[in-house]
């Protein structure tokens, strides 16, 4: 039934629905609304498209298979949505298009997880769907402790950049997940060529942030279009009490020849701690490099004088958080 004012369709749980397209245009009515009051289903490679200003979820979900290859569920640029939660959510593949912000309505098996955009500039589009289960590859990459293990974010077509924010609630199980860490421990990752990198984020200032509901936004805009998926991790950040390990890679060496390979000192995974202090010694304990907020440039320079140091053994520090505090260590060679 479609109503002129408010739109309300109401469906049977549309199961074997095939090849389903349909377009939801606004009656021109200040106050259009689109209402769902049972499950909808959306049959692969069918779109369905919504342009009213507003979608409440009443009660059940719109339904298509996750993946690429699933349905999907889209959102004008002016279109927007209320009262979704666990019981009633968008489980599958959600697109908006020409967005500037927009929160999407996603769940998966029960569980209502969505997944903020804000400050967004040339996205055309993107879609994403939420998985309430282990992503394929929990490897942890450079500067990342671990992966969470329960749910991820797919995204699987995307353009332009964007500020992120994932969220978190009771089912997402974090008090398991951190196992005595703290919320501060929490970062944001990425997955893109088969590997998860971090994103410099903090937690969300805009609402209060607990073990059992919080999120967790990007310091900056991101290439949506670099990453297949979205996650949680903690962060490699090493204390004194070695509970944690910060996974930088350090390369062991420099060949400051000229010739392109190995010209200056490279710290994978230094560029997600901005504020992290660096120094290097000779074997009599001088320092001959020192540095705060390293950017992969260092040639093996006495100090930054412009001459170069003698071929040898140095031994470096890292000081994550400019704190005082020793948080990883070794020994790389010059070779001029």
């Amino acid at each position: 039934m479609i109503q002129s004012k408010n739109y309300t369709l109401r469906v049977a749980s549309l199961k074997s629905l095939k090849y389903f397209a349909l377009s939801l245009l606004s009656i021109q009515f200040s106050f259009a609304q689109f209402n769902l009051y049972s499950d909808f289903y959306i049959a692969p490679a069918t779109e369905l498209h919504i342009t009213a200003p507003t979608t409440a979820f009443v009660s059940g979900s719109f339904v298509t298979d996750h993946g690429s290859e699933g349905g999907i569920v889209s959102f004008a640029s002016n279109s927007g949505w209320e009262a979704a939660d666990h019981n009633a959510h968008i489980d599958g593949n959600i697109k908006v298009y020409n967005p500037t912000a927009f929160v999407f309505p996603a769940g998966h098996d029960g569980v209502f997880q969505p997944l903020s955009l804000s400050d967004a500039s040339g996205v055309n589009f993107i879609n994403i769907d939420y998985r309430h289960l282990s992503h394929s590859n929990l490897t942890p990459g450079v500067g990342i402790v671990k992966i969470h293990p329960d749910h991820y974010w797919s995204v699987n077509q995307a353009s332009g950049t964007a500020k992120v924010e994932l969220s978190w609630n009771a089912f997402s199980n974090l008090d398991r997940f951190l196992d005595g860490l703290t919320l501060d421990d929490l970062s944001m990752v990425g997955y893109v060529n088969d590997a998860w990198v971090l994103f410099p984020s903090g937690l969300s200032t805009t609402q209060a942030n607990s073990i059992s509901s919080g999120a967790i936004v990007s310091d900056g805009s991101i290439d949506l279009s670099s990453y297949d998926a979205l996650a949680l991790a903690v962060k490699g950040i090493a204390g004194s009490n070695g509970a944690l390990t910060n996974m930088l890679l350090v390369a062991e060496g420099i060949s400051p020849n000229g010739d392109g390979d190995n010209d200056s000192w490279i710290i994978q995974g230094i560029e997600n701690f901005p504020n992290a202090r660096i120094t290097v010694y000779n074997t009599l304990g001088d320092d001959v490099f020192t540095t705060t907020g390293y950017i992969n440039n260092w040639s093996g320079e006495f100090n930054n004088s412009g001459n170069g140091l003698p071929s040898g053994p140095y031994f470096y520090v890292i000081d994550i958080d400019a704190d005082g505090s020793l948080d990883q260590h070794g020994w790389l060679y010059i070779q001029n």
